[in-house]
């Protein structure tokens, strides 16, 4: 059914629930032997691609809105628009990462994808900023939120 190992383990770590095969009576899950590789690991894998993709995305002079408040929100550069120690940004990134694992998984190349992967990324902070503005939240990971300062 799939291409390649990559892509069953990937199905089983994304869709991985408790199954009962017929037949088992002692109510046991069956858990699949080789359970793939560790998901922080695979995630680690595109973490600076994807940054260096998003980077690439928001280049602009520095303090031009609305590139000053996204490099802010993504944790690199502080509130005045200074880069911060770590470029780094503080999300998870999984859906870009999920969207280039999409794309190993049907034996594609990843690189093809990371536009689509930053701009996934992009949309999934432009609604956490969007929620921080409805909440009235006035502060998200450790620091000021962008509607807050």
């Amino acid at each position: 059914v799939y291409p390649n190992s990559f892509g069953t383990n990937l199905v089983g770590l994304l869709f991985r629930r408790t199954s009962y095969m017929s037949g088992n009576n002692t109510g046991q899950p069956i858990v699949p032997m080789d359970s793939g590789p560790d998901l922080p690991a695979m995630f680690d894998r595109y973490k600076i691609r994807v940054e260096q993709e998003l980077s690439r995305s928001v280049q602009s002079p520095e303090g031009t809105d609305p590139y000053t408040l996204i490099r802010y929100h993504l944790g690199w550069s502080d509130q005045h628009g200074v880069t911060a120690q770590s470029a780094i940004s503080q999300g998870k990134a999984m859906r870009p990462t999920l969207c280039l694992f999409a794309c190993e998984a049907l034996e594609e190349d990843p690189e093809r994808a990371l536009p689509a992967a930053a701009a996934l990324e992009l949309i999934h902070n432009f609604s956490l900023i969007h929620d921080d503005i409805q909440d009235q939240d006035v502060e998200r990971r450790h620091q000021p939120t962008v509607w807050s300062i």
